[in-house]
Formats: structure tokens, sequence, C-alpha cells
């Protein structure tokens, strides 16, 4: 955790090589689980202190700093309905609903961005998705990459269609390229680990 919080304040290109995105959180690939629970080592982040330590109040405090849309403001963006105070407490433990139906229930009717994607995947989601906010978000942040970068599949002249096999025959969906680089990953793995002849 050090060094990713020492790499988000002074860049350090290219990533570490096992710095890489968890594509599984936001795509249909079997494995779950999306939640607005934080694990217990971003509560107390190393090199800070006081309120600074809490990762959930530094990515609020950098929102408002930011000037970053509520989840019910980018959701009326999208023009998608917005999640009900009923789903965001969803689920939720008392302390938690307290502290989202405290100051007059402001964290419920204008509700941090990022807290509102998480809840809305658990929610909307079912744990093992992006809701309809959220998956807007990450597509369009790709789309926009892609369309940048003169060499993708969007630029490329003459289109582009995928070759290799698919879960659904015609198709061709990110999560049956994650698929492919999950067994590709243990293929390599199993490859690794083969007896070598000196070890014979």
């Amino acid at each position: 955790m050090a060094q990713v919080l020492k790499f988000a304040r002074n860049p350090n290109l290219p990533v570490l090589s096992n710095w890489v995105v968890d594509f599984d959180a936001f795509f249909d690939t079997g494995v779950p689980v999306l939640d607005s629970v934080l694990a217990s080592e971003l509560e107390n982040l190393p090199g800070f202190t006081g309120i600074t330590k809490a990762l959930a109040r530094r990515d609020l405090q950098r929102g408002l700093a930011l000037g970053l849309p509520s989840g019910q403001g980018m959701a009326k963006h999208f023009r998608v309905i917005p999640m009900t105070s009923a789903q965001l407490t969803q689920g939720l433990p008392a302390n938690e609903i307290a502290a989202l139906n405290a100051g007059s229930q402001v964290l419920l009717k204008k509700t941090p961005l990022s807290y509102y994607v998480l809840r809305e995947a658990a929610v909307l989601g079912g744990g093992d998705r992006l809701g309809p906010v959220g998956r807007r978000i990450v597509a369009r942040t790709f789309v926009r990459m892609l369309k940048r970068d003169g060499k993708s599949i969007l630029n490329v002249s003459g289109g582009f269609k995928p070759s290799l096999p698919s879960k659904v025959s015609g198709t061709f969906t990110f999560a049956d390229l994650l698929c492919r680089r999950h067994a590709a990953l243990k293929r390599y793995q199993a490859w690794e680990l083969r007896p070598r002849k000196s070890e014979a």
C-alpha cells in the first residue's frame, strides 16, 4: 500500500508489472463480489496521520475539492433512474445507515459518487457487476481512450472482427477475453512449474 501511495503522489512510469487492473471487478467472469465494504488496511494508510489515514475520507475530500457530481447527479446526466434511499441503505448495518441519515440525510440525497457506484453495484448489480451509472462511467472511459488511440480497433481501416472462440457462438465479449486470459495464465503457470531436465 505504501508503494501505491508513493506512486500516486509522484508517478513513476512504467507501472510495475504486478500492478494490474482487476477486470474481474468489471465483467461477469464468475468472480464476485462488489460492495461498499473497504478492506481494513484502507482505514489506516501508511505515512498519514489523523483523518487523512482513512481512504474513504480522503476520497470524499478529493471529490469535494474536484467538484465531482453526486451519484444522483450522474444518474440524471445519464438519464437513468437514481437509486432510492431504501436501495442505498439496503442490507447495511445500523451504524452505517445512521451515518447516511445524519445531517438531514444529505448523504442520501447527494451521495458521493464513489460510494454511490459501490452501493449501486451491490444492490442493483447483485454484487457481481456494476450498476447503470458505474458501468456507463467505465464504458465511456474505455471508448474515449480507444477513440484517442490512432491504432485502436475503432480506428483500424476496414474494421476489426475477433476470431477467438467464445462462450456464445457468434459473439465475443470482454468477459470472453478475460476468461481466455485466465486459461492462458494457468497454462503458463503449469509450464513454469514443470520439471526441468536438470532437476530430473
